[in-house]
């Protein structure tokens, strides 16, 4: 796997995407200010993956979804990383799937998400939509076993 590039971190995240082999574009990504979530947008192997950490919960659910409709715009599929997701709730599920309506031909891929986290998904009968037809996250570009 390459390593993270291009990330920047303040007010505003700046990231460059791979649009092709020899071209790339920049997009601006506000970063929440309220709340306990944080979010790093970074290019992985040519694709833009949003690393969330925290709770994802009534009170930062909206935040999550206004970055993946500000991120469908750029990107044929959007990936999470929730290695350092905690917490989802019902409001967090919801954003997500707001979000995946939104973005018409994008799909959203969670990576990396912890066994609560997966077995909410699992409960609540969304884990396909979310976790891939193994129903388990992984690294881009690699299998989960």
């Amino acid at each position: 796997m390459t390593a993270l590039t291009d990330t920047f971190r303040s007010a505003s995240i700046w990231a460059a995407f791979a649009a092709g082999s020899n071209s790339s574009r920049l997009v601006e990504i506000p970063m929440p200010m309220d709340g306990d979530l944080e979010t790093e947008l970074t290019n992985v192997d040519g694709q833009a993956v949003l690393a969330v950490r925290g709770e994802i919960d009534m009170t930062t659910a909206h935040q999550l979804e206004q970055l993946c409709r500000q991120l469908s715009g750029t990107t044929e599929q959007i990936v999470l990383d929730f290695a350092g997701v905690t917490f989802l709730d019902s409001s967090g599920i919801n954003a997500l799937l707001r979000a995946m309506q939104c973005a018409d031909a994008s799909s959203i891929t969670i990576l990396n998400p912890s066994d609560q986290i997966v077995r909410t998904l699992r409960i609540t009968g969304v884990d396909d939509l979310f976790l891939g037809s193994n129903g388990v996250g992984s690294e881009p570009g690699r299998q989960a076993s």
